[in-house]
């Protein structure tokens, strides 16, 4: 990237402002971008929040994005030695830099790798790259301008719609479907057997996990992420949705559009989670759970029965926050109000 902040003021729709002082515009060139704190000359920065307006006083970046919004923008503008380029949203502007960047990091060469084992009655979209020591098994389909990264496995009847991006060392079994514009980060596994077992005297009898799984368009997957099949039917990753790092999606999960699953977070088998989520760090959801629309549980808290849309929960056994909360202010207050029923009775 050799960008003017002339040029980045064009491509986020900002309105570029130069500050006496400051080197003219037209005359940086921008290659990189960093924090307040780490950019160089060379470097576009961003400015969202008020509190670290030290740091922009001291920043040596070429440019910096600034929200509109920000208190005494005027008075920053006065005493600040960078050209501005005032925006609505400051670190989502940065954001749309950041994707040109990486963009042009990552281009990978299209086609097949010699290393790499694609069976004859797969299909490549145009533009598909799979890289070395790749699997990718019968009747396994992967969309146009989709990148394989090396010793990743494709099992029979996957497909991966376009422009996906599938890191190292993931393992799609069969019979697992993706949408397009997805990332899986290294390490993950979808289609593993979903944990099912009867009883059978005092054996444990394997049930057969025979289904799928569905995952749709612009879903993002972390690393180290376990995802199983369907016992029968599907295990379904709505579209839009984001899966952090070290999570467990059990088989027979339902989960809707656009929610946010942070890290170590489990969910048990046929559990309903609607649209927009967000289930915060090493919270559980148990099976059969239907957690509404709208709903966030709070970080560390278990789910052990349905939610209502639009709660906000947090706690063991999860229960409205504030409910939880007044709760949790009287557990602390026990040994003092044991103390003086202890005094009264004496």
């Amino acid at each position: 990237m050799k960008l003017t902040p002339e040029e980045i003021a064009r491509i986020i729709s900002g309105e570029l402002e130069q500050p006496k002082g400051a080197p003219a515009a037209g005359k940086i060139i921008i290659t990189g971008a960093a924090g307040l704190k780490e950019a160089s000359g060379t470097d576009v920065s961003y400015f969202s929040d008020s509190r670290f307006t030290g740091d922009l006083h001291k920043t040596k970046a070429g440019a910096v994005i600034i929200s509109s919004g920000i208190p005494g923008f005027e008075k920053i503008k006065e005493s600040i030695g960078v050209p501005l380029i005032k925006v609505k949203n400051a670190l989502l502007s940065f954001t749309l830099i950041l994707e040109i960047l990486e963009k042009e990091r990552s281009v990978r060469q299209e086609g097949v790798h010699k290393t790499a084992i694609v069976s004859k009655t797969a299909k490549l979209g145009s533009g598909v790259s799979v890289g070395a020591h790749c699997v990718v098994e019968e009747n396994a389909f992967i969309g146009g301008g989709s990148v394989i990264f090396p010793q990743v496995y494709v099992g029979q009847n996957v497909k991966i719609g376009k422009n996906s991006k599938i890191y190292p060392q993931v393992v799609i079994r069969e019979n697992v479907s993706i949408g397009e514009n997805t990332i899986i980060h290294s390490g993950s596994v979808l289609g593993s057997d979903g944990f099912g077992y009867i009883k059978n005297g005092t054996l444990h009898k394997k049930i057969p996990q025979i289904g799928r799984i569905e995952v749709g368009d612009n879903v993002e997957i972390g690393a180290n992420v376990a995802i199983d099949r369907a016992t029968t039917g599907a295990t379904v990753i709505g579209s839009g949705t984001k899966i952090d790092n070290l999570v467990h999606i059990a088989h027979n999960v339902r989960i809707g559009k656009n929610c946010l699953i942070l890290g170590q977070v489990a969910v048990a088998g046929s559990s309903v989670l609607g649209d927009n989520v967000t289930l915060a760090g090493q919270s559980g959801v148990t099976d059969h759970a239907n957690v509404g629309a709208n709903v966030t549980v709070a970080g560390k808290s278990g789910v052990i029965g349905d939610i209502p849309d639009g709660q906000v929960v947090s706690g063991f056994p999860a229960r409205p926050h504030r409910e939880n909360m007044k709760t949790q202010a009287i557990l602390h207050r026990l040994p003092d109000i044991i103390k003086s029923l202890k005094e009264k009775n004496k």
